[in-house]
C-alpha cells in the first residue's frame, strides 16, 4: 500500500464507510461524509481498493450493488430532513464517484480470475478431449489396416483354393499306372542330371590333377633345362637348396644368403648360362651384366619349382571344395526324386492347405482385434460425454464485465 494514506486515515476511512453503510443507523451523520470526502481527495484509486479488499470485506464491490447502495444512501438523506441535505447529497455523489472507478476496477478483477480459472478448467477439459479423440483415430486407423489384412488374406486364400483345385484334378483324374510312367520318367531324367553333373565334376578335377601334376613335375623340368644347356652341377645344387643348407653366411643387412635363394639369382644365371650387356641407371655409367634369355628361363623354372608346394596345397584346396559343391548339387538333385509324382502333388495340395488354415486363423485374430478396437472406442466415445457437459457447464459460467 501507498504510504500517503497514514494508518490514522486508513482507520478513519474504514471506520466511516462501516458506519455510512450501517443499516440500523437511520442518519447520514455529517462527520462520515466529511471523514470520507477528505480521504477520498487526497488519495488514489489504488490506494482505496486496496483498503476496500484487505479491510472491508462486507462493502459493495460491483458497480450494480454500488448504485443500489447509494440509492438506498440518498434515501435515507431524503428520509432524514436534515438542514444540511444539499451538502451531505453532493458530498455523497462526490463519495459515489470516487469509489465507482475502485470499484469497477475490484470487479473487473475478480471477473478476469473467476474467467481465468474457470478457461483454465475448459483448457483442461479440451486436453482430455483431444486426448480421446486421437486414440479415437487411432484406433480407427487400427480398424482400416486389421480389415486391409483380412481382405488381403481373403485374396491370398482364394488364389490358394485356385491353386489346389488343378493338383486335386490331377490326384483324381490321374491312374496308378500314369503315375507309374511319371515316376520312371523322373527317375531317369534325374540319373541324367546326375551323370552329367559327375561327368562335369571328373572334367574339372582332372584339369586340376594335371596342374598338380604339372607343378609336381617341376623338379624334373628344372633339372631337364640344366642338362641341355651344359649345368653339370645342377643336381647337386638343388639338393643343397632342398636340405636348406647356407651358401653364404655373410649378412648383407638381409641375413645369410640360402642355396635355394642363390639357385634364383642374377648371379647363378649369369655364371652358368651367361649374360646380356645392359646400361647402368646412371648416365655415363659403365654396361652391367644380366642374366640372358636362357639364364631368365632358368629362373622362372626356379621359381616355379620354389612356388610348387604352395600351388599344389592350394589346386588341392580347390579340388576338395569342388567337391563338396558337387556333393551338394547332386544331392539336391536326388531330393528332387525323393517323392513319387502322387506323393508331390499331395504335398503341394498339404501346403497350401496349412496356408489357408494359417491365413483364416490370421483373419480370426484380426477381427477379434477389431472387436476390441470397437469396445474401446465406445469406451473413449462414453468418457468424451461428461467432459463434454463439464465443459458447457463451464463455459456458460464465464463472466462479461458489466
Amino acid at each position: 500500500m501507498s504510504n500517503s494514506l497514514s494508518v490514522r486515515d486508513q482507520n478513519s476511512f474504514i471506520s466511516a464507510y462501516k458506519n455510512l453503510l450501517n443499516d440500523s443507523d437511520k442518519r447520514i451523520h455529517k462527520g462520515d461524509v466529511n471523514t470520507l470526502n477528505r480521504i477520498l481527495n487526497k488519495c488514489d484509486k489504488v490506494e482505496v481498493g486496496q483498503l476496500l479488499m484487505t479491510k472491508m470485506e462486507s462493502c459493495p464491490k460491483d458497480p450494480v450493488a454500488l448504485k443500489n447502495t447509494f440509492s438506498d444512501l440518498f434515501d435515507k438523506l431524503e428520509a432524514q430532513n436534515s438542514k444540511m441535505h444539499d451538502k451531505k447529497e453532493e458530498k455523497l455523489k462526490n463519495i459515489q464517484q470516487k469509489l465507482a472507478p475502485v470499484v469497477q476496477d475490484i470487479h473487473k478483477n475478480e471477473i478476469n480470475a473467476h474467467n481465468a480459472k474457470v478457461n483454465g478448467e475448459i483448457k483442461g477439459l479440451a486436453d482430455d478431449l483431444q486426448l480421446i479423440s486421437r486414440n479415437i483415430s487411432q484406433e480407427k486407423n487400427e480398424i482400416a489396416k486389421l480389415k486391409e489384412e483380412i481382405n488381403k488374406a481373403d485374396v491370398q486364400i482364394k488364389k490358394l483354393h485356385n491353386e489346389i483345385k488343378p493338383l486335386a484334378d490331377a490326384l483324381k483324374n490321374t491312374s496308378s499306372e500314369d503315375f507309374a510312367v511319371k515316376d520312371a520318367k523322373r527317375l531317369k531324367d534325374t540319373e541324367a542330371k546326375i551323370s552329367k553333373l559327375e561327368a562335369k565334376q571328373n572334367a574339372e578335377i582332372s584339369t586340376l590333377n594335371n596342374k598338380i601334376a604339372a607343378h609336381e613335375n617341376s623338379r624334373a623340368v628344372l633339372l631337364d633345362f640344366a642338362r641341355k644347356h651344359g649345368v653339370s652341377s645342377a643336381e647337386q645344387d638343388l639338393r643343397k637348396a632342398e636340405s636348406g643348407a647356407i651358401y653364404d653366411n655373410r649378412d648383407t643387412g638381409f641375413g645369410t644368403t640360402s642355396w635355394r635363394e642363390h639357385l634364383g639369382s642374377d648371379k647363378y644365371a649369369i655364371k652358368h648360362f651367361g649374360y646380356d650387356l645392359k646400361e647402368g641407371r646412371r648416365q655415363y655409367s659403365d654396361l652391367i651384366k644380366v642374366p640372358n634369355h636362357k639364364g631368365k628361363q632358368w629362373q622362372k623354372l626356379m621359381q616355379n619349382f620354389d612356388d610348387a608346394p604352395k600351388n599344389i596345397r592350394a589346386l588341392q584346396r580347390e579340388i576338395s571344395q569342388l567337391k563338396n559343391e558337387y556333393k551338394s548339387d547332386i544331392g539336391q538333385v536326388k531330393l528332387e526324386n525323393r517323392l513319387s509324382a502322387k506323393q508331390e502333388i499331395e504335398q503341394r495340395i498339404n501346403f497350401k492347405q496349412e496356408a489357408i488354415h494359417s491365413l483364416e486363423k490370421s483373419k480370426e485374430i484380426a477381427s477379434e482385434d477389431i472387436k476390441s478396437c470397437h469396445e474401446y472406442i465406445s469406451w473413449l466415445e462414453a468418457k468424451k460425454t461428461p467432459l463434454i457437459a463439464k465443459m458447457d457447464e463451464l463455459k456458460s459460467q464465464i463472466k462479461q464485465d458489466s
